[in-house]
């Protein structure tokens, strides 16, 4: 074992958001000995994030309330307004500017319509104020093509949505969580004493009592259990640059989707659009893919759709290809392993990581300090998946 053996109370794997959000409400809570295990890709996946977040999710309510009932949809829908909430406070704690505004799904087809029809009237049952609007022609002042047939929005009054500089947030986080930085893991094990193993890349090992796993879709390897549950999913964005006061200033914050949330975007407080999507024009539409690759085509696309939705022109100032996580029944993952409770992992949170992200480590965080967070759905934790094979 090449050099020191060397004890934490706490390890997180994983660099991104979540990891380093653990790590920091640890530190908060009293958690004085912190070890960052992470590969050499600064922030993780989240160097790759738009910077956007949503208090629900880009898939709408329906998705969730037709496979799991429109109570356990709501009990998610508010979990995710948790994050987004969590998320700008925390944002102020590190003194990062966030920008907040309303999530608007652009319903461009019939069947989209019937869909969202659905989910408002679900979404008002359960005690939220959405609201369709049909024959929308514009969003907030930015207008609209005529293939928009409607707008849904899920809450009406104040912020469900917002955009951040990724990497000013990214920054500020890895300096307020001062973890003590580890090389890459490669390995979880059990010890005789109850406590845990992190092997390492270059052979050291790292004792615990308990380890976060944060590693996004690498968490398939080193929590083979649950690695069966992992499905990652292609995708890519662009950052386009428009002229001056193209982009209504009140717009800014704002996030919107289409097309069951194949297409999605947002606004920044530049003034810029952000759009994504476009999977479909993927292999298999990007699902089970092994690289976040970045097609030109795709980009192409969605400067397309920049006219065809809002009449804006504008050029590609920068452009990410990604690799989302989608567990196999399109739940996020957050809590315990079964069998091993001193093992927590957090991931899968359909595009909306950036918020979830943040949520998932401060509830881990108080999992870990106090044994308990009400906050966090007993529906999430990974024991769901305790009958995959290994």
């Amino acid at each position: 074992m090449a050099g020191s053996t060397r004890h934490y109370d706490v390890i997180v794997i994983g660099a991104g958001i979540t990891g380093l959000s653990a790590a920091l409400h640890l530190k908060e809570r009293g958690v004085a000995s912190v070890g960052l295990s992470s590969s050499t890709k600064p922030h993780g996946a989240t160097r790759l994030a738009a910077g956007l977040g949503t208090a629900g999710f880009i898939d709408n309510f329906t998705r969730f309330s037709h496979h799991f009932g429109a109570p356990a949809a709501a009990e998610l829908w508010r979990f995710a307004g948790e994050a987004l909430a969590g998320f700008v406070a925390g944002a102020g704690r590190l003194g990062v500017d966030v920008r907040t505004g309303r999530h608007y799904r652009l319903v461009t087809s019939v069947d989209e319509l019937v869909e969202a029809e659905r989910a408002v009237a679900q979404l008002q049952a359960e005690g939220f104020s959405a609201r369709l609007r049909r024959g929308e022609r514009s969003l907030g002042g930015l207008p609209l093509s005529g293939q928009v047939l409607a707008v849904q929005e899920d809450e009406s009054d104040g912020a469900h949505a917002l955009a951040v500089d990724r990497a000013a947030f990214m920054k500020a986080l890895a300096q307020k969580a001062t973890p003590v930085p580890l090389g890459e893991a490669v390995r979880i094990a059990p010890r005789r004493d109850a406590g845990l193993a992190v092997t390492h890349a270059d052979g050291s090992e790292s004792l615990c009592e308990m380890v976060v796993c944060a590693a996004h879709l690498e968490i398939g390897r080193l929590v083979p259990e649950i690695a069966s549950a992992l499905v990652s999913v292609a995708d890519q964005w662009c950052r386009i640059e428009v002229a001056p006061g193209k982009v209504p200033q009140g717009l800014a914050g704002s996030v919107f989707s289409a097309k069951h949330g194949h297409e999605w975007g947002g606004f920044t407080a530049d003034g810029g659009l952000i759009l994504g999507g476009g999977r479909y024009l993927r292999h298999w539409a990007g699902i089970e893919a092994t690289e976040a690759t970045t097609e030109a085509r795709i980009s192409e696309h969605l400067l397309e759709l920049a006219v065809q939705r809002f009449g804006i022109e504008g050029r590609i100032a920068e452009a990410h290809g990604f690799l989302d996580c989608r567990p196999c029944d399109e739940l996020p993952i957050i809590g315990p392993l079964f069998g091993d409770g001193r093992v927590l992992v957090a991931t899968g949170f359909l595009g909306a990581g950036l918020t979830l992200g943040w949520f998932a480590g401060d509830c881990l965080a108080e999992l870990i300090t106090t044994g308990k967070c009400a906050r966090l759905p007993r529906r999430l934790w990974p024991e769901r998946l305790r009958s995959l094979e290994s």
